[in-house]
């Protein structure tokens, strides 16, 4: 079958293989300049252990897996802001927004009783942390 004008622009299935699911990648995409991974979490885990920053700014979702009501969200995540690593717990869907160069994590998914959503969006082709300096 001879190719199409656009067929340029679709990415089907662009998966990257993680830790703890297949997630969708973007880098690869044209030079797009924005980084979306969405992750099914099923089990209780540790995703980042050190402090970090970026930067640019970054949203991080935590969705009920539940897809009639994304509120159902049976989970516990605990995750630290700022220089003073100011203890959060998330425990029900929310968006979390962090300005470029707020340190922030660990990111500790504590209580899963059922599959969550996390979506972690950010512009920039590369996901690169810049570590904690002390």
């Amino acid at each position: 079958m001879a190719k199409a004008k656009y067929d340029k622009l679709f990415f089907k299935e662009p998966i990257v293989e993680g830790n703890f699911a297949p997630k969708i990648g973007l880098k690869d995409l044209t030079g797009l300049n924005i980084r979306i991974a969405y992750n099914c979490i099923s089990e209780p885990f540790l995703m980042v252990k050190e402090p970090h920053k970026h930067e640019h700014e970054q949203y991080m979702l935590f969705i009920g897996g539940n897809p009639m009501d994304i509120r159902d969200f049976p989970a516990e995540v605990e995750i630290s802001m700022g220089e003073e690593g100011e203890k959060h717990i998330i425990n029900k869907t929310t968006v979390l927004y962090i300005p470029a160069g707020l340190l922030h994590c660990p990111l500790n998914f504590k209580k899963v009783e059922k599959p969550i959503i996390f979506m972690d969006i950010y512009p920039a082709s590369e996901y690169q942390r810049i570590p904690e300096s002390r």
